[in-house]
């Protein structure tokens, strides 16, 4: 497969990112961990910064309903603990949410637009206990957190949150529970928290993803037989897969 270099306005070339055949197809929109965000033309292989951001750490995109982009920024905001932003395609930046600490502190992942056209997402620290929470955002930018993580349901939440079939959210910790090696849990969209399954060692588990059959998949960093990852799959067992 023929692959591109892309070319950003200040001369950094991203080798092998992206096919060509990708390249001539797709409209897409580059997160990038230097935190400038991108625009891709069909016709082109350019890459046109339409805002930079300056140093706020990983920030990754959702597309809403309207047409406008929304994102996460780690740090960053008024007080240094991150943000949630919207952006047009034309580069025009608008702050919805700045974290204080107390309501969450260092988002992760991406904003995951649920069917009830609200946004859910999850702060890696902060809340009462500082362990992170997880919280809705309203298309208009009202911000209400829906959990704060204390440490037997789980701690640290891993972004971004998965909506089931079930018009729940799952996801995951990478620490807490009953052995303090994460969780895996489902969130209702009115707050109610359930933790499913407390892995027994430590293994840094992944966001989650569901099939059309219901069942959700994820990854782990270590753990299985090699000791390098392993699936898993169902909310509560270990598929016998290993890396």
């Amino acid at each position: 497969m023929n692959r591109t270099c892309l070319q950003t306005g200040s001369g950094v070339c991203l080798r092998g990112a992206i096919p060509r055949s990708i390249c001539t197809r797709w409209v897409a929109w580059l997160s990038i961990v230097a935190a400038c965000g991108y625009s891709l033309s069909t016709r082109a292989v350019v890459l046109q910064e339409v805002f930079a951001f300056g140093d706020i750490g990983r920030a990754e995109l959702t597309l809403g309903a309207d047409g406008n982009f929304y994102g996460l920024t780690q740090w960053g905001g008024s007080t240094g603990h991150g943000t949630v932003f919207g952006v047009t395609p034309e580069g025009v930046l608008t702050t919805l949410v700045s974290f204080s600490g107390t309501n969450g502190d260092s988002p992760g992942g991406s904003l995951t637009r649920a069917r009830d056209g609200n946004f859910y997402g999850i702060t890696r620290f902060g809340g009462t206990s500082g362990l992170g929470t997880a919280f809705r955002l309203t298309p208009d930018g009202t911000i209400t957190t829906l959990v704060h993580f204390s440490g037997p349901e789980g701690a640290h939440p891993i972004g971004p949150l998965c909506e089931g079939q079930d018009g729940h959210l799952y996801g995951t910790t990478s620490d807490g529970g009953a052995r303090n090696f994460g969780t895996m849990f489902r969130l209702t969209t009115g707050g109610v928290l359930t933790p499913l399954y407390s892995f027994p060692s430590q293994c840094l588990p992944s966001a989650l993803v569901q099939t059309g059959d219901g069942v959700l998949y994820g990854v782990t960093v270590v753990g299985g037989g090699s000791g390098r990852g392993l699936t898993l799959y169902n909310n509560v067992k270990v598929e016998n897969q290993h890396f």
